[in-house]
């Protein structure tokens, strides 16, 4: 819920809504990495999406290419992550 809302509504509210789940404990600190990752790339499809829309851009080209990109990398640092050692 807390990436969709973020995804759509922008970074602010989402960012909003986990912090509030990381202080109850239900998100793991690794999701709140990958969800941050995600979200500071892919944020607020609907408002920038108008944005670039108004300077002429493609639609469907702006958020494939904006929803591909970030789902790559977030993917790459997903896999990056579990490489990387969990200090105690």
């Amino acid at each position: 819920n807390v990436t969709i809302i973020g995804f759509t509504l922008g970074i602010s509210i989402g960012a909003g809504l986990l912090i509030r789940e990381a202080k109850t404990g239900k998100l793991s600190a690794r999701d709140i990495f990958l969800t941050m990752a995600f979200l500071g790339l892919c944020h607020s499809v609907i408002e920038d999406t108008l944005l670039i829309l108004l300077m002429g851009a493609d639609l469907t080209a702006i958020l494939w290419a904006r929803l591909a990109f970030a789902v790559i990398v977030t993917a790459a640092l997903a896999r990056l992550g579990r490489l990387i050692p969990v200090a105690p």
